[in-house]
């Protein structure tokens, strides 16, 4: 198969995350990724494993009343005709997505 330049790997009793980046500087990106793939998935996360939790969270308690999203897709450019901006597919019985909203205005 073929070798990863770097592989990160925690033991079961590690006891800690596997990968912590810690970024102070409060305007700049913490992890930026600048791939030049066009065939291959630029992140796939596997988690065959997971059971009760999820495969991917984010996560805002932030108090500020700035106007922000914390999930943006962007497809940027008008000659991108056939790109989708997220596909979700559901084997399982359960919902495909599920919107819950907290607040007196509703927008969907």
């Amino acid at each position: 198969g073929t070798v990863s330049a770097l592989e990160i790997e925690n033991a079961s009793d590690g006891g800690a995350s596997a990968l912590l980046i810690d970024n102070d500087d409060v305007d700049k990106i913490a992890l930026e990724i600048e791939p030049a793939n066009t065939t291959a998935n630029i992140i796939e996360l596997s988690g065959s494993a997971l059971t009760t939790g999820e495969a991917i969270k984010v996560y805002s308690n932030s108090s500020d009343n700035s106007g922000r999203s914390l999930v943006k897709i962007a497809n940027d450019n008008t000659s991108a005709t056939k790109a989708v901006g997220l596909t979700i597919n559901q084997v399982g019985a359960a919902p495909a997505a599920v919107i819950s909203i907290v607040h007196r205005r509703r927008t969907i």
